[in-house]
């Protein structure tokens, strides 16, 4: 007989499973307005032994919800066990994932879904496979774990038995091994340097010289973040933000002869790459690997998912400065990961703090490489 372990306000099924325990969420609140809270532990006990009852083959999944749902209709507990699936998308989903909210809510109204129990492991399964050869399989991953999160908070309100998303299958497309980028020869750069025109040239050289800044941190940098007296830029890089760690780029003289340089117009440092970033993340890259082709530097290849991908790009940059840091031998790997802004390796490498001298050391390294003469093919 499975039994019940409190977290909060919310009963978790516990039992033995080959010698193993498992954890599962009921769904059931140990408090609540509808019912005391004997009630609901005893619906949370049902929902346990259920649990592991289909856990060990010993029931279907479907006779078992059918089950719960009796429960909880004899308890009085189903008048607010089901929602809307468009209001509680509307209510959980981030501001910033309304195209995703959007997009799921068009799928579901297709299918003439309405409420929340009604998703099941296969529409979600269908709605990613949608996607296929218009997103890349990382972006069809996000979109199943942003989906998946409105279908936890709904798990954990009791509106549903289990999360759809848990079961259901990415598009074979995600599950291959994706296709390596790669990095620019210190020639190729130069190249792009001469070729392209402005601000692109411009670009080129800061990113380098920042220590391989992401292209959306390039186009949203502020002026407001370079710091010119202090001889340092201060950046919040977007995709690891949510840990509130900052960047400090120290200017190099290079680097700040290049900031002189630029024209101070409005609060954006390359306004003209911020107004199309802004309008479309994509416009900046998809212009950048334009002049790649243009230039004959890259190819686009098809992937198997009939998407084209080009293994150079403006990400490239990144992968330069770091293969350039690390071939030196001037810059240990620690202080290389610092530069760029890597926030793993292990647990361990989070206790390390690069030195601010040997920081500067390769930012001084990046700024001599790009000045030195453009190298010979080998």
């Amino acid at each position: 007989m499975a039994f019940l372990k409190q977290r909060g306000n919310r009963w978790y099924a516990c039992f033995f499973k080959g010698g193993v325990k498992i954890v599962k969420a009921t769904g059931i609140p140990c408090q609540s307005d509808d019912a005391s809270p004997s009630r609901l532990r005893k619906l949370a006990q049902a929902a346990a032994d259920e649990m592991e009852r289909v856990s060990k083959g010993k029931t279907e999944l479907s006779r078992a919800i059918e089950s719960l749902r009796s429960l909880s209709r004899d308890m009085g507990l189903s008048k607010e066990r089901t929602l809307p699936l468009e209001d509680y998308f509307r209510a959980h989903m981030r501001p910033e994932y309304k195209c995703i909210c959007a997009s799921f809510l068009d799928f579901a109204r297709a299918r003439r879904i309405g409420r929340m129990e009604e998703i099941t492991p296969s529409d979600i399964t269908a709605y990613l496979t949608g996607f296929v050869g218009r997103l890349s399989p990382g972006s069809i991953k996000k979109y199943k774990v942003i989906i998946g999160s409105v279908f936890r908070a709904a798990l954990n309100d009791a509106i549903i038995p289990r999360n759809p998303c848990a079961l259901a299958k990415l598009p074979d497309v995600c599950l291959a091994p994706p296709m390596e980028r790669k990095a620019f020869t210190m020639e190729e750069l130069h190249t792009l340097i001469a070729a392209m025109p402005a601000p692109w040239p411009a670009v080129i050289k800061f990113t380098y010289l920042a220590g391989g800044l992401r292209l959306g941190d390039v186009c949203l940098l502020r002026w407001d973040a370079v710091n010119l007296d202090a001889g340092e830029i201060t950046i919040l890089p977007r995709k690891t933000r949510k840990n509130g760690k900052r960047l400090l780029i120290p200017i190099t003289p290079p680097l700040r002869s290049l900031l002189l340089d630029l024209p101070y117009a409005g609060e954006y440092v390359f306004p003209k790459l911020a107004s199309d970033f802004l309008k479309n993340r994509a416009i900046p890259s998809n212009a950048f690997v334009a002049w790649l082709k243009k230039l004959g530097i890259a190819q686009l290849t098809r992937t198997s998912a009939n998407r084209n991908f080009s293994q150079l790009s403006f990400h490239s940059i990144r992968h330069t400065v770091v293969t350039q840091l690390r071939s030196s031998g001037v810059v240990a790997p620690d202080v290389v990961r610092s530069i760029v802004g890597h926030t793993s390796e292990q647990v361990e490498r989070g206790y390390f703090h690069a030195p601010a001298d040997k920081r500067m050391e390769g930012y001084r390294f990046l700024a001599r490489s790009l000045e030195s003469e453009t190298p010979a093919h080998a």
